[in-house]
């Protein structure tokens, strides 16, 4: 089992490219990238950005942006986001058994029926569903897991992913634009 850092970013890879490698020390393996302007100042994956990145053999992690603090309680809410998704996923041309993350944010009070119904529709159009969960939000059953877990010692980062394996992705530093990440390889289907 290899751990691997990547990063995530609100704004383009394309402009943070060198800020991301000099604070990771490597080059990121995967960057995720928000598939709307959901954000207060974030700017859409494009397609060109996507080729940015492919060509420095960074892998993408697909994140849907688009709920909002009142829009994750229904089956509804969850229907029109997860078709929304799937929708700018296939116009970008991620390929299908990506996993693409619902970003549920600290302090909102999403439901248990909001993410299985994601996990639902997102499942039934051949993308792996997953969802970034504040702690103390426990995801359905074969739903990726992305949790910010805020300590700057990756060694007691991969104890508890180790010992406890029950996430798929964590987020464990911020250095301004960019957040820190890593996950376990070949656990998350990235594009």
């Amino acid at each position: 089992m290899r751990l691997v850092l990547g990063v995530d970013s609100a704004k383009s890879s394309e402009t943070l490219w060198d800020i991301a490698v000099k604070e990771l020390g490597t080059y990121p393996a995967f960057w995720g990238r928000y598939l709307t302007d959901g954000h207060v100042g974030a700017t859409p994956l494009t397609t060109k950005e996507a080729e940015f990145l492919h060509r420095r053999r960074c892998r993408i992690v697909p994140i849907y942006n688009g709920i909002t603090e009142d829009t994750c309680q229904t089956m509804d809410h969850a229907e029109r986001h997860a078709s929304e998704a799937i929708r700018l996923a296939e116009a970008l041309g991620v390929p299908r058994d990506v996993t693409v993350f619902g970003d549920i944010e600290h302090g909102w009070e999403v439901t248990g029926v909001f993410m299985e119904r994601w996990k639902e529709e997102i499942s039934k159009c051949g993308y792996v569903p997953g969802l970034y969960l504040p702690f103390g939000v426990y995801a359905p059953r074969n739903v990726k897991v992305w949790r910010a877990l805020w300590v700057a010692d990756i060694y007691k980062i991969m104890m508890t992913i180790l010992d406890l394996k029950v996430w798929d992705m964590w987020q464990y530093k911020n250095k301004g634009q960019v957040d820190f990440n890593i996950t376990i390889e070949n656990d998350l289907c990235l594009w």
